[in-house]
């Protein structure tokens, strides 16, 4: 078996890159608050980046087929969100606007001026790929809990 402390660091750093996962992180939550007002949910934001991650497809059977995909990312990404939101909050990038709620995925945010300015900065072209997708899947296949539940495998909407 390898080691963590056997593997290159260019490996790690790219597999593992905290810093990475903010800013797309926050890339997809200033794409889907661009024109929107209200709060938006973790959950919400967390749909849009998993599927904005993942290869594209053109019609929503296919990432009901690719559920695996989907789950992969979203438990690689769930693992650090508490940190990612608590980093970008530090930052004073994000909001959070329901301190109270102890469901991190009931949690509402809103991306700040600072976030806001920090990403419309970006000239990076992997971003901006990032947060073409997130549009695009925000016009194709808008967030519903219901379809968010069905790709993180809880139940079977889908199912005859």
């Amino acid at each position: 078996m390898l080691r963590k402390n056997n593997i290159p660091k260019a490996i790690q750093f790219l597999f593992e890159n905290f810093n990475l996962t903010c800013f797309q992180y926050l890339v997809v939550v200033y794409s889907i608050q661009l024109r929107r007002r209200s709060d938006l949910l973790i959950q919400e934001s967390l749909y849009y980046l998993i599927l904005s991650l993942m290869k594209p497809y053109d019609k929503i059977e296919k990432f009901i087929d690719n559920k695996n995909n989907f789950q992969y990312f979203y438990y690689k990404i769930e693992n650090d969100l508490g940190n990612i939101i608590m980093s970008l909050s530090n930052l004073n990038f994000i909001t959070i606007t329901n301190e109270k709620e102890t469901d991190k995925l009931k949690l509402k945010i809103n991306i700040t001026k600072k976030g806001k300015k920090i990403i419309s900065e970006l000239n990076n072209s992997s971003f901006l790929e990032l947060q073409n997708r997130t549009n695009l899947i925000k016009k194709e296949m808008p967030y519903k809990i219901t379809l968010f539940r069905e790709l993180k495998g809880e139940n079977n909407v889908f199912s005859n």
